[in-house]
């Protein structure tokens, strides 16, 4: 099956003009790119569509106590300090040094937090 028939438009398109669906039954979307793109151009438009949803998230964004923002800070921080340091050594390739336990990891956070904590004492 080379091609497949756009919902939307109705015309018979390549598959390479559709997007990839593994929850279809030929593994595309029903709707070619084009006219899936025309659809959520309209539909970011509308009140009901994008901006609704950018006024739900700032809402529930402004709605955070203090405490759950520093601690959604704290765990992406933390998620990218393991990974950006938890790699293989670069020069033999061993990671066997290299990975880290979560009391090693809770020792790092320690000493990043007082180290922040002093840099703003400085400024």
């Amino acid at each position: 099956m080379s091609s497949k028939y756009c919902n939307r438009c109705k015309q018979t398109k390549s598959l390479e003009e559709f997007h990839h669906n593994p929850e279809s039954k030929d593994g595309h979307t029903s709707y070619c790119k084009v006219c899936r793109y025309d659809y959520q151009k309209k539909y970011k438009a509308t009140d009901n569509g994008y901006k609704a949803h950018q006024r739900a998230y700032k809402k529930a964004y402004d709605s955070r106590t203090p405490k759950q923002i520093a601690t959604h800070k704290q765990t992406t921080y933390r998620w990218h300090l393991k990974k950006k340091w938890d790699k293989a050594c670069r020069l033999c390739r061993n990671d066997n040094g290299y990975k880290r336990t979560e009391e090693e990891w809770d020792d790092i956070m320690d000493l990043m937090t007082q180290i922040r904590r002093y840099e703003r004492k400085l400024i």
